[in-house]
């Protein structure tokens, strides 16, 4: 979700979790967010941009925590690359297999990623 104030341009990523999240899964999900602040910067030129995980926590009680994301021009840059990278091995044909019953049936690599002989 974003959000644009007078001052900020809020870019909201909302999940949903079975347990509370911890500082360190909030941390070790910011890249994604991260990227979405990099392409967030030409809705709104000039203004501070204020990353945040919205977590729905699906317990007996639902409860909502906002975790602020502090942008870290060191870790964009490194994700940047990862991206870059994967992207090349994409378009030269490298598959690893990474089997997951959650999302095989829609990714659009499944057959290579079951032909690969290892």
């Amino acid at each position: 979700m974003i959000l644009e104030t007078a001052d900020e341009l809020v870019v909201s990523d909302w999940k949903t979790s079975r347990a509370r999240h911890s500082q360190d899964q909030v941390e070790d999900s910011a890249e994604q967010l991260l990227l979405y602040s990099e392409l967030a910067k030409d809705f709104a030129p000039g203004k501070r941009i204020k990353l945040e995980f919205a977590v729905l926590t699906k317990t007996k009680e639902v409860q909502i925590d906002v975790h602020v994301v502090r942008s870290d021009g060191v870790c964009i840059d490194r994700t940047q690359r990862i991206v870059e990278r994967v992207g090349r091995a994409i378009d030269g044909e490298v598959f690893y297999p990474a089997p997951s019953t959650m999302n095989c049936s829609g990714c659009p690599f499944r057959n290579p990623c079951q032909k690969w002989p290892g």
